[in-house]
């Protein structure tokens, strides 16, 4: 892919994390055998269409496969390609105000500011199409999510980075210090704050009914099974949900531990 500019506003350049053997072939990878592929297959046709030739086939019956057989591989490797470009970033760089994404050949750049909430979620890849039919692009697994205010959606292939939970754990932190300060004026103000089927007031935090008040809160814990538990001071996990199912994860425990801490002050 040829260099794009980095834009100015990312900042300084802090690390790299590329594709993964555990993620299975990268995006540059993919994309190169798609190429390879359909160039290999429509070779095939000018060498019968050649044959033909040989053979003293009239010119437009020879040219039959190359024509035809051609265009249909062209069109599966135009929708494979834009089928793979349209996955989540599995080549990343780190800067200090937000991450840029590279995949194929496009490039793009999210700021920490930007961001208004971040999901962790399985990744069941899309399918391609190809000589033997539909077939997934890449191997099932976990991407990030990052919502923006005012652009769209920007994904990031966990599973398929080298390194990719010290990504997100970097990536959590940032993007919680932008918002916290926001959410927790609005905690003290008395508004209720939704995290997916959680909530957080004034007076503890709540599930369909069910609360645990800040005075009777012990921890918010990850429990086996990809939980996100709500433990109060008996020892009890009295609330709880699927980790996937809580937005911005960071966020919430900041915004737990700091009204705990404002309730045991006052």
């Amino acid at each position: 892919m040829a260099d794009q500019a980095i834009p100015e506003e990312l900042g300084q350049r802090e690390r790299v994390f590329l594709p993964g053997r555990q993620g299975g072939p990268s995006t540059a990878r993919r994309r190169k055998s798609v190429n390879v592929t359909v160039g290999v297959v429509t070779a095939g046709f000018a060498a019968v269409t050649m044959g033909m030739l040989l053979a003293g086939k009239p010119l437009p019956l020879a040219l039959l496969p190359l024509v035809l057989g051609g265009a249909a591989f062209e069109w599966i490797r135009r929708h494979s390609l834009r089928t793979i470009d349209q996955e989540p970033y599995d080549e990343v760089e780190l800067y200090e105000n937000g991450l840029l994404g590279r995949a194929g050949g496009r490039q793009r750049h999210m700021l920490w500011r930007e961001v208004t909430e971040y999901w962790v979620r399985a990744y069941e890849p899309p399918t391609k199409v190809t000589a033997d039919g539909p077939e997934p692009t890449r191997s099932p697994g976990t991407k990030a999510v990052f919502l923006r205010a005012s652009d769209s959606d920007f994904e990031v292939m966990l599973s398929g980075l080298e390194a990719g939970g010290d990504l997100m754990a970097v990536a959590a932190e940032r993007i919680t210090a932008e918002l916290l300060p926001g959410a927790l004026a609005q905690l003290r103000a008395g508004r209720t704050l939704a995290f997916g089927p959680l909530s957080l007031d004034a007076a503890g935090i709540h599930r369909g009914g069910r609360s645990v008040g800040w005075g009777e809160l012990d921890a918010v814990v990850e429990s086996p099974g990809s939980r996100i538990a709500v433990r109060d001071a008996t020892g009890k996990e009295s609330l709880h949900t699927r980790a996937s199912e809580l937005p911005s994860p960071a966020l919430f425990h900041a915004l737990a531990r700091q009204a705990q801490a404002d309730h045991s002050a006052g």
